[in-house]
């Protein structure tokens, strides 16, 4: 796949290459097998000189691979490198394939770069190296590069810094390095040697400042993950070299220290906007980015009904202190601390972005932020009221089960509550950046309802890992048939201890028929379409393996071809259901709707994931796979799977 992006003299193309290699290419089996992901942006264009992009395009394909692609063309490059990475994964491991370890033959290896800044003096790119070849995790990690576009060398410290002012940067990086260690808990004991951390060549500069990361076992231990320390110029003026600020940054350096200010009254302006609008308009509303008018709507879309109505008993973005008025309290950062005009005591949290030289609101109270509101213990209490307050009432109390470490934050409520024997269960684990900052990653359950909800307190698509959905578990997915109604939800397993959060794709009960467009939701819930009896059925025919020429006939449509004995099988089935006769018709409709969901089943190459999380990007990345176990047949399939049943 190639794509294109241009300046005035600097195009750039894109080589995106995707590959499964097959530990043993000759066997009907696929597993196990070496997974590829390479995303290389290389420079297309340069100044119309073919000599200058040759060496430009050599700096981007060594620092990709090694140095012994340099003279490869990119995409020359990348197929070479494949061959070879194919003939050593296959030599070194073919001979000693242990079928009871084979994950640890399911080898990974993504390299990913990106454009991160350029101008008509500087280019600055990154790139994401994960490998896993065995063993109890992957390594990982970021690498930065900064070019002259004059000289077309690497910019070094020494062309950055003065050379008596280097100790002073030292200096200023350890003590953001203890910051963020310490705002995570730790100490300068959790670093091998503080003392001894000195400066590094990973590095990149952009129009703000200069970007430091420290990969895993740099400066600590594999636990600690990946340091990432971003100084903006302002901050070490006074250890730049002249011709540094005049060569590379002249023009961003200066656009830096005149920056538009945040305009903390938006959020003032705001309440005043919100007070009697209909939930439309808040849609609508031109206060707020794009980015959190969609976290709004993914917030919002279980709690709607028809028209306006929400069966919502608080507004998550004003949840705090309403519509009497605020007044800022604390700025840290985009982020702003907001308390109430008339009761200081109610807090609200924002966090403010400059577009278009325009404030806007990016997060607020309870949506697309990642920052507390109040203690950590009321914030993870506050993720599960909706569990909670089941058991409010006095006869129900006894029924709750809680298990509170806010502590580690973890934080689960569940029982069953005198409703016909409804259960509920609600499970939030907090996740720190290095700003100190919480992410929130709840998972909510309802027995009654069958209902499935996977949340965060910021968009999920931000949490999750990139690109991650059912291709993660199913690679093959853009191969498959559409489907129209949800098949998959996700078990998330939140751990009480740590931050290594198991992830399983979990099958919806047949029958449900939750509309969707996407195979994998992460919230459903029975519905008017929801059916029982025509599912029975199905069942039943299964259950009695004299059926399955039957199923075969009814799956193919061949009705005319059915024997008297069969067509009698029907008949008593469609009678004995619990609610009446049903069509053939409707059986066969969702017969088809059983074997879609087995189509996508039996090619599930992956049940479950270990997600890590990185601190510095507020994010999950994957750091292992689990192959899925045998697959049923169909028969089985439809024997074994759980079926809806209303409940209440």
């Amino acid at each position: 796949m190639v794509s294109c992006s241009k300046s005035e003299k600097l195009t750039f193309d894109t080589i995106r290459v995707k590959q499964k290699v097959l530990l043993f290419p000759d066997k009907e089996d696929t597993i196990p097998y070496a997974d590829i992901d390479f995303k290389l942006v290389y420079p297309k264009t340069f100044e119309g000189n073919k000599e200058h992009l040759k060496k430009l395009q050599q700096i981007f394909v060594v620092n990709f691979l090694n140095k012994e692609y340099k003279n490869n063309l990119p995409q020359e490059a990348i197929n070479t490198y494949i061959q070879k990475y194919t003939k050593k994964y296959r030599k070194e491991n073919a001979e000693i394939y242990d079928e009871s370890l084979g994950y640890m033959f399911a080898h990974t290896l993504t390299i990913k770069d990106s454009i991160v800044f350029f101008n008509k003096s500087v280019l600055s790119f990154s790139q994401d190296f994960y490998e896993y070849t065995g063993g109890a995790h992957g390594i990982h990690g970021t690498y930065l590069k900064s070019i002259d576009l004059k000289t077309l060398k690497e910019i070094k410290l020494a062309d950055i810094f003065k050379q008596e002012k280097l100790q002073q940067l030292t200096n200023r990086i350890r003590a953001k390095l203890l910051k963020m260690m310490e705002e995570g808990g730790g100490d300068k004991s959790y670093f091998f040697d503080f003392e001894k951390i000195e400066n590094t060549d990973n590095f990149f500069i952009t129009d703000k400042g200069i970007k430091f990361i420290y990969n895993v076992y740099e400066i600590a231990s594999y636990a600690a993950g990946m340091f990432e320390v971003e100084i903006p110029y302002n901050e070490i003026e006074d250890l730049l070299r002249e011709d540094f600020k005049q060569r590379y940054i002249a023009y961003e350096y200066e656009k830096v220290k005149t920056t538009v200010s945040l305009d903390t009254s938006i959020v003032e302006k705001y309440i005043d906007y919100a007070e009697g609008k209909d939930l439309q308009a808040i849609y609508d509303c031109s206060y707020f980015t794009d980015n959190l008018k969609k976290a709004y709507k993914e917030f919002m879309q279980p709690y709607e009904k028809e028209g306006n109505g929400l069966n919502l008993d608080f507004d998550p973005l004003l949840c705090c202190c309403g519509t009497e008025g605020v007044k800022v309290k604390a700025i840290k950062g985009d982020y702003v601390l907001y308390e109430g005009l008339k009761d200081q005591n109610l807090y609200l949290n924002a966090r403010l972005v400059i577009e278009n030289d325009k404030t806007l609101i990016d997060g607020l109270g309870m949506i697309n932020m990642p920052m507390l509101k109040g203690t950590l213990k009321e914030e993870l209490w506050r993720e599960v009221w909706v569990c909670n307050m089941n058991f409010e009432e006095e006869d129900a109390s006894d029924m709750r089960n809680v298990i509170d470490d806010a502590r580690n934050g973890y934080l689960r409520v569940w029982g069953e509550y005198p409703t016909c024997g409804c259960a509920c269960s609600s499970t939030v684990g907090a996740y720190k950046d290095h700003y100190g900052f919480y992410t929130f990653l709840k998972e909510y359950t309802e027995s009654c309802s069958y209902m499935t909800d996977i949340r965060s307190n910021r968009l999920l698509s931000e949490v999750l890992p990139e690109d991650f959905g059912m291709q993660t578990f199913i690679p093959s997915v853009d191969k498959l048939p559409q489907t129209d109604i949800a098949l998959f939800t996700l078990n998330v397993t939140i751990p009480r201890k740590g931050t290594d959060t198991k992830v399983s794709l979990k099958m919806l009960p047949l029958g449900l028929l939750a509309p969707s467009a996407t195979p994998l939701v992460y919230y459903s819930e029975q519905n008017e379409q929801s059916k029982m009896q025509v599912y029975e059925v199905i069942q039943q025919l299964a259950k009695d393996g004299k059926n399955n020429d039957l199923l075969n006939k009814l799956l193919h449509k061949n009705i005319v071809d059915l024997s008297v004995e069969e067509q009698a099988v029907i008949t008593k089935l469609r009678k004995d259901t619990s609610y009446g006769e049903i069509s053939v018709e409707d059986l066969q409709y969702h017969i088809e709707k059983v074997k879609l969901a087995y189509t996508y089943y039996s090619q599930i190459e992956y049940d479950s994931v270990l997600l890590g999380w990185d601190r510095q990007k507020a994010r999950f990345f994957i750091k292992e796979k689990y192959d899925a176990e045998q697959r049923m047949s169909f028969v089985e399939f439809l024997q074994k799977s759980k079926y809806w049943i209303p409940s209440c």
